[in-house]
Parts: structure tokens; C-alpha cells; sequence
């Protein structure tokens, strides 16, 4: 094993390759060649290729702005400025996104993720419920950034642009779909972060 080699020098060098080629090209064999080191000196840092993903998605999130502090009168903008700042922090490594999924929750989270559910019960909600919503949230999230990176929304633009609706057998479809051509991927991200934050709202009254 390379003298020095270190979880976090790995973990660097590997989002950094990430951001190179993508996840579809990144594999252990390519990182230890980058190291200078043999696979098995990876391997000894990290059980599983699935096991250094999962290290490099938290650093994904170590990198991004800390979730703020939640109160029972705060809980809709801390759920949402929570997943402004998640998105922001997939957005920041090329499949970001796909390199999260599947991924839980470690230990380390645990006192932020406690005082929230706290905080949410204390507004109303079950502690089921407030675990749910954060659950929804995060996959929200993951999977908008998911079509983002993936070049969804630009094929979306592309295809609508060339296959149009005729305006006078689908006048409201074509008004639809003629306006979300000013939006940006932010835009829509918003629009669906407030329809499940107006949802949730809606749901602990029940």
C-alpha cells in the first residue's frame, strides 16, 4: 500500500475522477491508477466499490451549507432551504445525483435529524410522518438533480420545440407546454418543492 494513502485523499481523487468521466466511466481500477497505488490498497480503506460511493456522497454533503436550525414555526423554509442546499451540493459533482441513491443516513447526522423530527412533531406531525417527509423530500431532490444531470431537461426543450401540439386541437396543452419554455431547471425544481411542501402542510391537519 502507498505510504500516506489516506480515506480522504481517495475519496478526493475519486470525485474528482467522477467529475472527469461521469459515473458510468469511473471505476476502482481507474481511481488506483490516478492514486499510483494497486486496487487492493483501496480496498483495504474502503469493503466495496458501493462502500466508497457511499463515502463520497457524504462528502458531497460535508461540502454543501449545513442544514439550518428547524422550529416548529419554521418547519416549511427549513425543509425547503434544506433541499435547495442538497440540490445545490449534487449539482456541484457531475452524476452527483446518482452517486446519493440508495444511500442513507450516517451516524453523524443523527443529532441534526433527531432535533427535526422534534421540531416537526412539535408542529403537528406524527414522528412517522415527520421521518416520511424528510424521506420524500430527499428523493424529491435526488431524483429532480437525476433528470437535471442527465440532460433530460434539455432533450424535454428539444423534442417539445420540434414536436409542438397544434394550437387549435390542443389549445391548452400547446399554452402549457409554450410558457414552461421560458423555465429554467430551477424554476421547475421550485415548483414541485412547493407542491410537497404545501402537501405536507395539508397532511398534518389530518
Amino acid at each position: 500500500m502507498k505510504m500516506g494513502l489516506s480515506r480522504e485523499a481517495i475519496v478526493r481523487s475519486a470525485l474528482e475522477l467522477l467529475n472527469e468521466g461521469g459515473l458510468d466511466a469511473f471505476t476502482t481500477r481507474r481511481l488506483a491508477e490516478r492514486l499510483g497505488v494497486k486496487q487492493p490498497a483501496i480496498y483495504w480503506h474502503f469493503r466495496n466499490k458501493r462502500d466508497l460511493l457511499d463515502e463520497m456522497a457524504a462528502q458531497m454533503l460535508k461540502e454543501g451549507a449545513p442544514p439550518g436550525p428547524m422550529t416548529p414555526d419554521t418547519w416549511t423554509e427549513a425543509l425547503k432551504e434544506n433541499a435547495r442546499s442538497f440540490r445545490d451540493s449534487l449539482l456541484r459533482y457531475r452524476d452527483g445525483a446518482r452517486v446519493h441513491a440508495g444511500t442513507r443516513p450516517d451516524a453523524s447526522l443523527y443529532a441534526s435529524l433527531d432535533g427535526r423530527v422534534r421540531a416537526m412533531r412539535d408542529a403537528g406531525f406524527s414522528a412517522d410522518d415527520a421521518v416520511r417527509a424528510m424521506m420524500v423530500m430527499s428523493h424529491y431532490v435526488v431524483g429532480s438533480v437525476i433528470e437535471e444531470q442527465s440532460g433530460a431537461e434539455a432533450a424535454r426543450v428539444s423534442i417539445e420545440s420540434g414536436f409542438l401540439p397544434d394550437a387549435d386541437t390542443y389549445p391548452d396543452l400547446f399554452c402549457g407546454i409554450s410558457q414552461m419554455h421560458d423555465d429554467d431547471a430551477t424554476d421547475g425544481f421550485e415548483f414541485g418543492l412547493d407542491a410537497l411542501v404545501r402537501g405536507l402542510a395539508a397532511r398534518r391537519s389530518t
